[in-house]
């Protein structure tokens, strides 16, 4: 039914279309943010199920399911590059294989299960041994990169002899943006070593929430920090 030159285009660009998803773990940040390449290469059907996939996010519950791996996968790999795949074997060929086989529409959506299955447990693995491979050599092992893929390392420890919190924030290419003592955004007292788990919702390149909400900024920029924040959460009680 099909050309075998055609089967073989089909089945080299969606191999190119996996290849592109998985390498932008590797690829420069800067290069690759918002996962652009991926969005070009998928082209014309990457914007308008990109556009669906946006304003479903608006729906409760919906915004985490859709930035799993899973979903990002399905979305850009299956949808996106199986559609062009079926424009390069031929349109009607497909669509007439499908409403004349059930055993081909089985297969298509064991494939598309087993796939989405497999993104879902490996990209994470592979995203952060890339993420690892691009640390740098000055940020330490237990520092945590925040915020998106342009985004920052955090590192914070409890000085108990002092009874303060001292961190390092670097940017993705490991140059030092803040260092040294930081203090409660809240004015409570300092963090100890096992509130110091650092989160990722409000995260900055001049402050560090953890993961119970607390924020530590700067001690030598706290006032300006605080107003900033103030303007930034609404608080304007100070």
């Amino acid at each position: 039914m099909f050309a075998r030159s055609r089967i073989i285009a089909a089945a080299l660009y969606w191999i190119f279309v996996v290849f592109v998803s998985v390498s932008l773990a590797y690829a420069d940040p800067g290069w690759a943010e918002g996962g652009i390449p991926l969005l070009v290469v998928t082209l014309p059907w990457s914007i308008p199920i990109q556009a669906i996939g946006f304003s479903i996010s608006f729906v409760p519950g919906m915004d985490k399911l859709l930035i799993s791996e899973g979903s990002n996968f399905l979305m850009s790999v299956v949808i996106c590059g199986g559609l062009n795949a079926a424009l390069i074997l031929g349109p009607s060929r497909v669509v007439r294989l499908l409403r004349n086989s059930s055993g081909a529409r089985l297969i298509i959506l064991s494939s598309v299960v087993i796939l989405v299955r497999a993104a879902q447990a490996i990209m994470p693995s592979v995203e952060k041994d890339a993420l690892e491979r691009s640390r740098p050599h000055n940020v330490p092992k237990d520092a945590v990169h925040v915020g998106p893929a342009v985004g920052w390392w955090q590192y914070c420890v409890y000085d108990r002899a002092q009874d303060v919190d001292k961190c390092h924030i670097w940017n993705r290419g490991g140059l030092v943006l803040e260092e040294g003592e930081f203090v409660p955004y809240d004015d409570g007292v300092a963090a100890t070593s096992g509130e110091l788990r650092i989160g990722d919702i409000n995260s900055g390149p001049d402050r560090v929430e953890l993961q119970n909400g607390r924020i530590l900024i700067p001690k030598a920029r706290e006032a300006d920090m605080k107003r900033f924040l103030d303007s930034l959460t609404g608080n304007a009680t100070r």
